[in-house]
């Protein structure tokens, strides 16, 4: 699910090199998760702290990809979708008119390189590996 995604993605800068495909679906993951941890009943055994991370993490995947902090999440996830899609149709033409739309802030190209190089993201990297650990004890 998309806890295995995001965990394993950003174990590594060099699980999304060059695969902006594999750098969208882990933010996507992110996004999702930060607030399906802290709304659906499914995960009220896991930490608080976990949660708040997950919270954390977001806004450090957002910054990387340069996405506006108060961009609705629901937005946001449906615009990672679009150009993960687009991408994986083909459509980098597409791609690229979905990283500019209103939730990005940054030039798509310019986001486009950042999703060709993800860097390390620590904070996103701790909260999906807490997570995964969790999710996996909890069940």
């Amino acid at each position: 699910g998309a806890i295995n995604e995001a965990s394993w993605a950003l174990g590594s800068p060099s699980r999304t090199r060059g695969d902006p495909v594999e750098a969208l679906r882990a933010a996507t993951a992110v996004e999702y998760l930060s607030g399906e941890l802290t709304s659906a009943p499914r995960w009220y055994r896991m930490s608080p702290l976990t949660k708040m991370e997950m919270l954390q993490a977001r806004a450090e995947v957002r910054q990387a990809l340069g996405i506006r902090q108060d961009a609705p999440s629901q937005v946001v996830v449906n615009a990672l979708i679009g150009a993960t899609w687009d991408l994986m149709h083909g459509n980098q033409a597409a791609a690229m008119h979905v990283l500019s739309s209103p939730p990005f802030t940054q030039p798509p190209e310019q986001t486009w390189q950042v999703l060709n190089n993800l860097p390390y993201l620590p904070s996103a990297r701790a909260a999906t590996a807490e997570a995964a650990a969790q999710e996996f004890r909890d069940g």
